[in-house]
Parts: C-alpha cells; sequence; structure tokens
C-alpha cells in the first residue's frame, strides 16, 4: 500500500485561505481561483476567454505577467495584484 501527497509539519506554515473578506466590498482572492468560485466569492464574473482561473483572467488581460501593484478596471470592479509567488 502507498500514501501520495504531501505530509503536514507542525512548523509548515499554514497557507492562506483563497479567499477572505478583507472589508466590506473588498476582498482577496488566491490566483488559483476557478471562475465559478470567484463569482461564488465575491459575485464578480468572469469574462469568456483562454483561462479558467483568476490568474488566467489577469495575465490575459494586462497582457504580460502581472508584478505587484499592477490593477485594472473591469466593469464596477479594480482588480489589483498584491502579491506574487
Amino acid at each position: 500500500e502507498e500514501i501520495v501527497g504531501e505530509i503536514d509539519d507542525e512548523h509548515d506554515r499554514a497557507a492562506p485561505p483563497l479567499t477572505r473578506v478583507q472589508r466590506p466590498g473588498e476582498w482577496v482572492l488566491g490566483g488559483g481561483l476557478h471562475r465559478d468560485e470567484v463569482f461564488d466569492a465575491c459575485g464578480l464574473e468572469l469574462p469568456d476567454g483562454p483561462f479558467e482561473t483568476l490568474a488566467g483572467f489577469v495575465l490575459d488581460t494586462l497582457g504580460r505577467v502581472p508584478e505587484e501593484g499592477d490593477a485594472f478596471d473591469h466593469g464596477d470592479w479594480k482588480v489589483v495584484v498584491r502579491e506574487m509567488d
């Protein structure tokens, strides 16, 4: 028998949640969220395009790899890249 996968270590830092409310009307979302998860988290509907994730949407919109601090408007939403890893 084999067990495959990551093993948690009490010394490992916990991964940040993929979504959290920063303050009313402001969300922090992980780039790996699928378009449906983005909508479920905050109501932002990503347009049709060659991407399935929030990170892909940002990359497609900017036309380049985003950098921390990049921002753009999408309808009534302001999308800001807060952190890259």
